[in-house]
């Protein structure tokens, strides 16, 4: 048996550390795909792909330039969905195959060996299977629940979490399904340590991830960030204004603060009151004192822990 590739041996290790995994579409509608893709990663996710059912090629190869991009920036994992021949095209870290797609050993013919390969398993079978399947590097194990991205398809539910987690296998698996703030401690609970989460249900996350990341850059490297009065929806944009300047903030609305401390339990990072003193004690300053106390308030909440 061959030795891995060093750089692929790099990227299994690199997939080994990864706890989130987002799939999103390219945000045509919205056209901001380089400032999400920005946002998402900045905040801890590991991994994106793009997801976009029925896209062609040359459009899609576009697209993945984008998140080719933001994925060197920040130091990220880029994953091509099903398709081997975008894949070849666009060398992108990961390839991820669901049950119906090209056979493993077909990807590898194409690929070679420096692309990590994820398979999708929807029962018992299949992550016996993937688990010990020459060229899979990872497998997901979903849908946990129902969700919109895949109609009509049978969600085996926690069980098949569970099931996973019995195999103690050493094989990188994320569960994957309508997960969300509101039952992400459920997936924990059973014994998951990587999810997938939809880009729908972080539709908040962009303008939530800018305030955090903004209190914390505060407190370890004095990184500067401006409000801008003009973004309704209290999205903070980065500055570059002298140290001496103050800081503005604003108060974030509580599901979306729910949508970090869901990516805080997933990542391993300190949760509860631990992590949100700081951050609690910005926005209540924020409100009762005017966004330049907020601010002041976050950033030495969040040194002080």
């Amino acid at each position: 048996m061959t030795a891995p590739a060093p750089a692929a041996a790099s990227l299994r290790a690199r997939l080994a550390d990864a706890r989130l995994y987002l799939c999103t579409d390219a945000r045509e509608r919205e056209g901001d795909l380089p400032e999400f893709l920005d946002a998402v990663l900045a905040a801890g996710v590991d991994i994106v792909q793009l997801r976009q059912k029925g896209i062609e090629a040359k459009p899609e190869i576009a697209h993945l330039e984008v998140f080719a991009e933001a994925c060197r920036r920040h130091g990220r994992l880029l994953a091509v969905n099903d398709r081997a021949d975008v894949a070849h095209t666009v060398r992108p870290d990961v390839l991820h195959l669901g049950q119906d797609d090209l056979p493993v050993a077909a990807a590898r013919t194409i690929l070679g060996d420096e692309i990590l390969i994820g398979r999708s398993t929807h029962r018992p079978d299949e992550v016996d299977a993937a688990a010990v399947e020459p060229g899979v590097d990872y497998f997901c194990v979903g849908p946990v629940w129902p969700t919109p991205t895949k109609p009509g398809r049978p969600a085996p539910g926690l069980g098949l979490v569970s099931y996973a987690v019995r195999m103690r296998t050493d094989r990188p698996w994320f569960a994957i399904g309508g997960i969300d703030p509101g039952n992400l401690d459920e997936v924990l609970d059973r014994g998951a340590r990587r999810v997938v989460r939809w880009r729908r249900l972080l539709l908040s996350l962009a303008p939530v991830v800018a305030v955090f990341t903004a209190w914390d850059l505060y407190a370890v490297s004095r990184h500067q960030w401006r409000f801008d009065p003009a973004q309704t929806t209290g999205l903070l944009l980065p500055g570059r204004l002298p140290v001496e300047e103050p800081l503005f903030f604003v108060v974030v609305p509580t599901c979306a603060i729910l949508t970090l401390e869901a990516v805080r339990r997933v990542k391993g990072w300190p949760v509860g009151d631990e992590a949100a003193r700081g951050a609690t004690g910005g926005a209540t300053g924020g409100a009762t004192g005017g966004a330049a106390g907020g601010a002041a308030g976050g950033a030495a909440g969040g040194a002080a822990e």
